[in-house]
């Protein structure tokens, strides 16, 4: 689903040690995480699609697809 404003982690903070939000060409946005990462401000990106990647305490990289409006 879209989203414009937030995007919400479902993911225990205790396994996130980072958070990165990618362009499609590949370059880093600037983003504001909440304290414990389960909500992530997107407010400031233009509309397009987006890579969100999580970095997890064991070193192991999750990322997913997001669609801005």
């Amino acid at each position: 689903n879209p989203a414009s404003n937030f995007i919400q982690v479902n993911c225990p903070s205790e396994f996130i040690s980072d958070i990165s939000i990618f362009s499609v060409t590949g370059e880093k946005c600037d983003v504001n995480s909440n304290y414990n990462y389960s909500q992530i401000d997107i407010s400031t990106l233009h509309s397009g699609v987006y890579f969100v990647r999580l970095k997890l305490s064991d070193n192991q990289f999750i990322s997913k697809k997001i669609s801005i409006n």
